[in-house]
């Protein structure tokens, strides 16, 4: 936020605006005091720009360019709260003023207030219609705030009004790849790369875009690119290495070991490089390496946030309490009579993005991966209370909330497709929501993806996810943990739930694929169609750590590695035994 926030400091004080109270800028006497405190703000030097803003304050309390830039230095100083009466107070003084608006945007949108920031850039640009900056704020919050055709939108105004205009480009770029359009996310990245070719992380992101599109091998050649350009680019390697399959020792892997053991390599860099070693000693069959990056890599990662398992627990728990038989006896027809929605629940790694990519290969099914969208509209729809929170508010919600609750989500969910029959929700987590599920979209489908429980287990453990989710998953004892409370959770669905829930092993997927695929697509409520059977030939965006593997045939190869690591596993496989 720094930089940007300099330059929009550094255009509203050349502007002349922000003077005293009915004063011209000319005739502004702290002019030279205001413009001396913004050049110590942006130097770092936030103490002395305060003691010159107070001093100003002190002398004209509503002095609009000191009460603004002394609430952008609060929230610089991470003090946005005791910065905000400051900033009202500028706009107060001077609404008209579209830089105010635009930075009381951004410290709406830093501090997770979307709407607001939404509204405040709006503002600006209105104000002010040829606000390029403005206009790309506004679709960063829009974005933030999940509204993915209006963001597109604004991001395309902001680099029409300024085509060389790169920050522009890059976010235009970024909304576009959240939105699965991913060709023209290309383009800009590529335009953005014909203004700043050398850029690293424009080449890495252009690579995550093509991984995600299924161009695997121009994937690869842009990671290498990347890495050219920043040798220190651990997410490159890390990305490079999921899409490689080496068959013996090379370079890249040479490379990778001499950053490993640099003297000056930081935790972060050694936690990344450490993933992608293990997984390129592991395809060269050297497992006892392998396993040796992988803890360490797993080790490093989990130092970096904090993790209970009894809080944990205590949520699964409350879980199996509120969603019990009784309020389902109490609730048995209230939801929404909707069947657009297919639920694909489980574990992460344990064939959720391979089904997801089977069901929307059919011409009725429209895929659009994992979506934060359930809980959303759970929260929204049955907020916490004083003296409750959510889920325990489902409970006593009145029976009318829960259709319109359905209704919520599938509005949310035909954002992505109009006309598709199904639409897929494949967020791995909504196992814990079942519950809800079952009573605001009685007439969903649930496909819960089960895999053996020390495969699920080892590839969680293998995979660096890019998202600070699965936070579980760093430990072996606490990936064991966990994986017994998932477990027991399913068993409870299934009892309070009989038959709405349905279960597909991945191995038995493994072992008859298209046996599997057809009973599969016909619990779906839908005809089969023969592209089902060839998925991997699919053109559509797969975001996750599975991006490489779906677009090939099934393999079998992966259903016992887990036994190459068995030593190594004791301490999991000792606790999962105990679940």
């Amino acid at each position: 936020m720094n930089r940007a926030l300099k330059r929009r400091q550094g255009k509203t004080n050349a502007t002349g605006r922000g003077g005293a109270e009915g004063a011209s800028p000319a005739d502004d006497p702290f002019a030279a005091v205001i413009g001396a405190a913004l050049r110590m703000q942006q130097a770092g030097r936030l103490d002395e720009a305060a003691a010159a803003y107070r001093k100003v304050l002190a002398k004209r309390p509503r002095h609009a360019a000191a009460n603004h830039f002394f609430g952008l230095l609060l929230h610089q100083a991470g003090r946005s709260e005791e910065g905000m009466p400051y900033i009202a107070r500028s706009l107060e003084t001077e609404p008209a003023n579209a830089d105010f608006q635009s930075n009381l945007g951004t410290v709406l949108k830093d501090t997770g207030r979307f709407d607001e920031a939404v509204a405040s850039f709006e503002a600006a640009v209105r104000l002010r219609p040829d606000f390029a900056l403005a206009w790309n704020n506004l679709g960063a919050a829009l974005s933030a705030a999940g509204r993915m055709s209006e963001a597109i939108a604004a991001h395309r105004k902001a680099v029409e009004l300024q085509p060389h205009y790169v920050a522009g480009r890059l976010n235009l770029a970024h909304a576009l790849k959240e939105a699965g359009k991913l060709d023209e996310a290309a383009e800009n990245y590529r335009a953005a790369l014909a203004m700043r070719p050398n850029d690293a992380e424009t080449h890495y992101q252009l690579a995550l875009s093509q991984m995600e599109g299924g161009e695997i091998d121009e994937a690869m050649e842009t990671f290498r690119r990347t890495i050219v350009l920043k040798p220190r680019h651990a997410e490159a390697y890390v990305m490079l290495a999921s899409l490689k399959r080496p068959r013996e020792a090379d370079e890249e892997m040479a490379a990778m070991e001499r950053l490993y053991h640099r003297a000056d390599a930081t935790d972060q860099e050694k936690m990344l490089i450490g993933f992608a070693l293990a997984k390129s000693f592991e395809d060269i069959g050297r497992y006892d390496e392998a396993f040796d990056y992988l803890l360490a890599g797993n080790a490093l990662r989990r130092k970096t946030f904090d993790y209970s398992h009894q809080a944990a627990k205590a949520h699964f728990d409350e879980l199996k309490s509120v969603f019990d038989k009784g309020l389902f006896d109490r609730l048995h027809d209230v939801g929404s009579k909707d069947e657009t929605p297919i639920f694909i629940i489980g574990m992460p790694r344990s064939g959720t993005t391979l089904v997801e990519q089977i069901l929307s290969s059919h011409p009725e099914v429209f895929g659009p991966g994992e979506l934060m969208t359930l809980q959303q509209v759970g929260l929204r729809s049955f907020p916490p209370a004083a003296d409750l929170g959510f889920p325990a508010t489902v409970a006593r919600a009145a029976p009318e909330k829960f259709a319109q609750a359905g209704d919520a989500y599938v509005a949310e969910l035909r954002r992505w497709s109009a006309d598709a029959r199904r639409i897929t929700d494949k967020m791995p987590g909504n196992f814990t929501l079942v519950g809800l599920i079952r009573l605001i979209l009685p007439k969903a489908r649930v496909i819960h993806c089960v895999r053996d429980a020390p495969a699920t287990c080892l590839s969680i453990f293998k995979t660096y996810f890019r998202s600070q989710g699965h936070r579980y998953g760093y430990d072996l004892a606490e990936l064991a943990d966990y994986y017994n409370l998932y477990a027991d959770l399913m068993r409870h669905w299934h009892s309070v739930l009989p038959g709405f829930v349905r279960d597909i092993r991945y191995e038995d997927l493994i072992a008859d694929q298209e046996a599997q695929s057809r009973a599969l697509v016909a619990d779906c409520g839908l005809e089969w169609d023969d592209r089902c059977i060839a998925f991997h030939e699919a053109k559509r965006q797969v975001r996750t750590a599975s991006a490489a593997q779906v677009r090939q045939p099934i393999y079998k190869s992966s259903i016992e590695q887990w036994r190459r690591y068995e030593k190594g596993l004791k301490p999991l496989l000792d606790r999962l035994e105990q679940g």
